[in-house]
């Protein structure tokens, strides 16, 4: 064989090589990409991520009312970051492991921060600091059908974050909601804690204002509603007003014939005071005026209207009108309900979206268009509502 023909040989050989090594190289390429899957652009991607994290909230029932899903995918070349806030780790195992089968995606990074957010280190709760404090549903909006709900002066929440001058705040009830830093004290627990110990002034007026000093003719230092409840050392009362204590270090006067006392905090609306108390306090409201978002004596929304006068005879309730209408027990029957039910109503939208209180009778109170008003289920009579009665959807017995 010639020194030729050896070296085409060799050469034949290389290339062959070469050849087979690339085609296998190419197979191999082609098994992953197609165990992969095809690529999938990234605007696509996140839209689809996105989907899947609605997706996986609605299955596994989370409320966004009670819980912080802020939860923003974001896509590059195959991999989903996800950026935002969560309340609870729940949340996290809820909307990460969907996000990483959505096709296409390789891997999923969780930038997510579980709140309370660590930047607040421990100044984690806040003490209401005037009569009435709106939550909004985002910062700087916590007017109209911004309002989701209300606290009292000197109710403690808890706090989760703080954007703008806003805190995001959970009321005692789990219901979240936006509140102006403004219009609270921030402190730690141990400041919490001190606040809520000791004797309580309740207030039972209707509206009971705040002295700088035993005489309503010293200055008003603000005002209390109904279902305010405040520290209130343990003192003697001056001419007729009793000593309490204020957020901020501060103490005013009110008059004692505006309040009862409570030992404790834990035992101020712990007395279940029965259909009878309910219905007393519902009726304390007769001709206020609605208010969207309102759960004070300043103005109510049905729901609002329903817990207040619930809470403060010994039986909480959620705050809005479905979620109460997951409480207690169904009155199978509109001719079996008692005085102290809760009567629900489908109006602005499928389900339970209004509720009210039944009185006896054929009647109910309820917080509605023309504010606080008693409406009847039965024709003829001077209260009836056509409207709500064709759109009664159920009851549920919360007092035994």
């Amino acid at each position: 064989m010639s020194p030729l023909s050896h070296k085409a040989r060799r050469r034949l050989m290389v290339v062959g090589a070469i050849i087979g090594t690339v085609f296998i190289i190419g197979i191999i390429i082609g098994a992953w990409a197609a165990l992969r899957g095809p690529k999938v652009p990234d605007d696509k991607l996140t839209a689809d991520a996105k989907k899947a994290v609605e997706t996986a909230i609605s299955a596994a029932g989370l409320d966004s009312r009670l819980y912080v899903m802020d939860v923003e995918p974001a896509a590059r070349r195959g991999v989903v970051t996800l950026d935002g806030a969560i309340s609870d780790e729940k949340v996290r195992t809820v909307v990460t492991q969907p996000v990483a089968k959505v096709r296409g995606v390789r891997k999923v990074i969780d930038h997510l921060v579980l709140l309370p957010d660590p930047k607040l280190g421990g100044k984690r709760y806040g003490v209401l600091a005037q009569a009435v404090v709106n939550f909004g549903d985002a910062p700087g909006a916590d007017e109209g059908k911004h309002l989701v709900t209300q606290g009292l002066l000197g109710m403690v929440v808890d706090l989760l974050q703080e954007q703008s001058g806003w805190y995001r705040g959970r009321m005692a009830d789990g219901y979240l909601g936006w509140i102006q830093a403004g219009r609270l004290v921030v402190t730690d627990k141990a400041g919490a804690d001190a606040w809520l110990a000791g004797r309580r002034a309740v207030v039972t007026a209707r509206t009971a204002r705040v002295y700088e000093t035993p005489s309503k003719a010293a200055t008003v230092l603000g005002e209390a509603t109904i279902g305010t409840d405040l520290p209130a050392p343990s003192e003697p009362a001056k001419a007729g007003f009793t000593k309490v204590r204020l957020p901020g270090n501060r103490t005013g006067w009110v008059e004692s014939a505006a309040v009862r006392f409570s030992p404790a905090e834990q035992e101020v609306f712990a007395a279940k005071r029965g259909a009878d108390g309910v219905i007393a306090t519902a009726r304390l409201f007769m001709g206020l005026p609605y208010l969207w978002g309102g759960t004070s004596g300043r103005g109510f929304d049905c729901s609002g209207f329903t817990q207040f006068a619930f809470r403060t005879n010994g039986y909480p309730l959620p705050r809005d009108a479905d979620q109460q209408y997951a409480v207690g027990e169904p009155v199978p029957d509109r001719s079996q309900l008692k005085p102290g039910d809760l009567v629900y109503f489908s109006t602005y939208k499928s389900g339970p979206s209004h509720v009210g209180i039944y009185i006896g009778n054929g009647k109910y109170i309820n917080a509605a268009g023309p504010g606080v008003v008693i409406y009847s289920f039965q024709p003829g009579d001077k209260d009836y509502s056509a409207t709500l009665d064709q759109q009664y959807l159920g009851a549920r017995r919360v007092i035994k």
